[in-house]
C-alpha cells in the first residue's frame, strides 16, 4: 500500500500476518479482472478493501456500490439491471442499473446473500456473459464492470442449505479473500485507535489527544465484536463528547455506559475457592450471556434463540449483569 494514501489509511495497519498477507493478496487481485468475495464480519472493512482493489487496478471507470439487504425484493433487478419507461407502475422514465454506472469500473456487491433467488440466474448471466436485459426491454446490452462481493455468512453454506445458486457462488468465488477479525490482530489495535484518535480530533476541532494507560489496557482487553467499525464509533464518540480542553481520554471516556468485563475467566472463577456456589454461579451465567450478546451484535432475538430464554429473561439478565 502507498504511504501517501489518505483515504481510510488508518484500515490499513498491518503488523498482524494475518492482514499483512490479505494486504499482499489484495494487490494480487487488482491485478486482475477476476471476480472477487469477501468475507468477514460486520465492520471489517469489506468496502474499504474492495475500494482498493478497484484503486489499485487503475480502472477508468467509477467504484459503484450496492448494499444489496437494502433493496426491496422487488426492485432487484431494476436496481441493477436498469428498466424502460412504464415497465411498472413508478417507471416514469428510463433508468440505467448500477452494473451501467460502473462500466470499465467495479460494481461491489455487499450481503450478496440478500440477493432473492428469482433475481439469482440473472445475475449469473451477468458474470457469464456480461449482459443484461433492462426490466421491460427485449435489448441485451453488454457490460464490462469487475465484479466484487461481501458478505458475512459464508456462500457455501447458503449453498448447502439451498438459499444460494451453487453454479452462481462457483462464478463469484474466483478469488475469495478473508478479512481478520479486529480481536484477532491485537497487535494492530493500539497504533490504529491512536491514528483515529488523532483524525477525530483533528476532524472535530479538538486539541491533540492521548489515551491514558487505562484506556489503553481496556482497548486492549476488549474483544470488539463490532470490529474496526466499532472501534472507529468508540473513539469518535469519546472525541466528540470531550471537553474542549481535554488532553487525556480514559477508560470511562471510552465506555461511558458499560464497561467491557474484565474479569477472570470462568474456569478461573469457578476453581477460586472463596467464593460461594452462588458467586461461581453468577460468573458463568454472565460470561455466556456476555458471550452470545457479543456473537449475535446484541440482536436479542438470536441470543434468545441460542441460549433457549425468554426475551424477559435475557432483559432481566443483561440488567442483572450491568451489560
Amino acid at each position: 500500500m502507498s504511504k501517501n494514501q489518505s483515504r481510510d489509511e488508518q484500515k490499513f495497519i498491518a503488523e498482524h500476518p494475518k492482514m499483512k498477507k490479505l494486504l499482499e493478496q489484495v494487490e494480487k487481485a487488482a491485478k486482475s479482472r477476476a471476480t472477487v468475495y469477501l468475507y468477514g464480519e460486520t465492520g471489517t472493512g469489506k468496502e474499504v478493501i474492495a475500494k482498493e482493489i478497484h484503486t489499485l487496478s487503475g480502472c477508468k471507470g467509477k467504484f459503484v456500490a450496492v448494499n444489496c439487504a437494502s433493496i426491496p425484493e422487488n426492485l432487484v433487478e431494476s436496481m441493477l439491471f436498469g428498466h424502460k419507461k412504464g415497465a411498472f407502475t413508478t417507471a416514469f422514465q428510463d433508468q440505467k442499473g448500477k452494473f451501467e454506472e460502473a462500466e470499465n469500473g467495479t460494481i461491489f456487491l455487499d450481503e450478496i446473500t440478500e440477493i432473492p433467488k428469482a433475481a439469482q440466474p440473472d445475475l449469473l448471466r451477468v458474470t457469464q456473459e456480461k449482459e443484461i436485459t433492462p426490466v421491460g426491454s427485449n435489448k441485451v446490452i453488454k457490460v464490462n464492470a469487475r465484479i466484487i462481493t461481501a458478505t458475512n455468512k459464508d456462500l457455501l453454506d447458503e449453498v448447502e442449505k439451498g438459499e444460494f445458486r451453487k453454479d452462481l457462488y462457483y462464478r463469484l468465488n474466483v478469488i475469495r479473500l478473508n478479512i481478520p477479525l479486529l480481536r484477532e490482530r491485537k497487535c494492530d489495535l493500539e497504533v490504529l485507535a491512536k491514528l483515529l484518535l488523532e483524525k477525530f480530533a483533528r476532524e472535530e476541532n479538538k486539541k491533540t489527544m492521548t489515551f491514558s494507560e487505562d484506556a489503553i489496557s481496556i482497548l486492549m482487553s476488549y474483544e470488539w465484536p463490532g470490529n474496526v467499525r466499532e472501534l472507529e464509533n468508540v473513539i469518535l464518540r469519546a472525541v466528540v463528547m470531550a471537553d474542549d480542553d481535554t488532553t487525556t481520554l480514559r477508560k470511562n471516556d471510552l465506555f461511558p455506559e458499560r464497561i467491557p468485563d474484565s474479569s477472570p475467566p470462568p474456569i478461573q472463577a469457578v476453581e477460586d475457592s472463596s467464593k460461594s456456589l452462588q458467586e461461581k454461579v453468577n460468573v458463568l451465567e454472565k460470561f455466556e450471556v456476555g458471550k452470545s450478546l457479543s456473537k449475535h451484535k446484541w440482536v436479542k432475538v438470536r441470543v434468545c434463540k441460542e441460549l433457549d430464554i425468554t426475551r424477559p429473561r435475557l432483559d432481566r439478565l443483561i440488567k442483572k449483569h450491568k451489560f
